[in-house]
């Protein structure tokens, strides 16, 4: 029966309070946000057959580095270490919004706590790093709450806590 589970996809839907804010000991760069999650969650069998991945809306109010491409959905794969590349694909083809991805995602199995290192542009394309990088984590009304998540979320890609 648990075979089931996981080859049906479960319908997400939440609306979460939480946080943008940049790394840094000395950052006190906090802006609060709403973010709201609505469409598919897949998961694999045993790790083996399927692929984990969420296909649906994800929507982020609050920050003004974010702006998703009109008429898409966000699609994001995920690895054995629960991080998944955000990108959007066109509602009316499927095909990939070229240049529009966001960032990475980490979230536990349900989606219900999520945190997203932001790729912002730079000189260099886009980038993120653990020093000095954006983050949005939620649920989460404060960085402390913010951080405690995100190390949570990320340990298995992390040399050391961020800050």
């Amino acid at each position: 029966m648990s075979y089931i589970y996981y080859i049906i996809p479960k319908e997400i839907s939440y609306v979460f309070n939480g946080i943008e804010y940049k790394l840094g000991s000395k950052s006190e760069d906090v802006n609060p946000i709403t973010i709201h999650i609505k469409g598919k969650r897949y998961y694999s069998f045993l790790g083996v057959l399927g692929e984990e991945k969420f296909v649906g809306q994800l929507h982020i109010e609050g920050v003004s580095y974010y702006s998703p491409p009109v008429n898409t959905k966000t699609v994001i794969r995920f690895d054995k270490e629960g991080r998944g590349d955000m990108h959007y694909v066109s509602n009316k083809t499927d095909l990939p919004i070229e240049d529009k991805g966001y960032g990475y995602l980490y979230a536990n199995r349900n989606l219900s706590e999520i945190t997203i290192a932001e790729a912002r542009k730079d000189g260099n394309g886009r980038s993120w790093f653990s020093s000095n990088g954006w983050m949005i984590t939620a649920p989460a009304e404060n960085k402390e709450s913010a951080l405690e998540i995100s190390n949570k979320l990320m340990k298995k890609v992390l040399f050391s806590k961020l800050k």
